[in-house]
């Protein structure tokens, strides 16, 4: 079993916010899933974006967005963590 945890408007944290959040990206705990949303994504900081899998999903719906979001989930099942850029 996955501990999930969803970081909404991540585009919104503060710089000391940021990279406290960078070591927990850096040392994840066993079998976690870290999600960060953003409507702004260019306004996150460099490191963030380099230590995670990057999924675009504007503008998608319906079943587009589901294959979408069942290829990420079959993702994270194989690699485990490794970091990928992936996009629709």
């Amino acid at each position: 079993m996955f501990k999930v945890a969803i970081v909404v408007a991540a585009d919104r944290l503060n710089v000391q916010a940021a990279n406290a959040f960078l070591k927990t990206l850096e040392e994840p705990p066993p079998r976690s899933i870290l999600i960060l949303l953003s409507s702004d994504p260019q306004r996150i900081l460099e490191t963030i974006c380099r230590a995670v899998c990057v999924w675009n999903f504007a503008g998608e719906s319906g079943p587009r967005l589901e294959r979408g979001a069942n290829r990420l989930a079959g993702d994270v099942q194989r690699n485990r963590g490794e970091r990928a850029e992936k996009s629709l």
